[in-house]
């Protein structure tokens, strides 16, 4: 079964740096951050909506944490919540094109992300334009170790997952997932 939120936000803007190539780009204070999050989820009880998605990654800097301030902040709020983050791509400010596919980042990722979101609804693959073919087809190997790993998170429900997925960047790496 497949549901589409009609609310979702993003977090990259949230970072600390500017991953958005806004030229008047500045990183959000605690106050524009619960100011932005408490809008949101104004707006979607206003709609009569049950569930604000909101998508994040370990890249994305500060992200995990300002919203982890946010959910210790208003506990209320992390049940009304689908929480989405991704693993693979990893933080540097002066270059977002860092790529670990190894279990090992896999699972410091997971742990790292879970202990600030307290939940993770939906745990994916972040790939951006110059993710190989040939890396794709390492990772989602039913034989991989990283495949096989995600599976267990999902099947085991471990930190909430209940969907796995990958972003997908390019039209070459679409074609090749579908």
């Amino acid at each position: 079964k497949f549901g589409f939120f009609p609310l979702g936000i993003g977090t990259a803007s949230f970072a600390g740096v500017n991953m958005v190539g806004d030229n008047n780009y500045h990183e959000p204070e605690k106050k524009d951050v619960e100011k932005f999050l408490n809008y949101a989820f104004d707006l979607y009880g206003k709609h009569g909506l049950d569930m604000l998605m909101i998508d994040t990654s370990s890249q994305y800097g500060k992200s995990e944490k300002k919203l982890s301030e946010y959910f210790n902040n208003n506990p209320d709020k992390l049940n009304k919540t689908y929480l989405s983050t991704k693993w693979g791509l990893k933080f540097d400010k002066d270059n977002f094109n860092i790529q670990d596919y190894s279990l090992k980042n896999l699972n410091e990722t997971f742990k790292n992300s879970l202990k600030l979101l307290k939940k993770i609804d939906l745990f994916y693959l972040h790939t951006n334009p110059d993710v190989s073919i040939s890396t794709l087809k390492k990772i989602i190997d039913n034989e991989s170790e990283i495949y096989k790993r995600l599976i267990e998170l999902k099947k085991k429900n471990i930190g909430g997952i209940s969907h796995l997925g990958i972003s997908i960047s390019s039209a070459e790496n679409l074609e090749y997932i579908i």
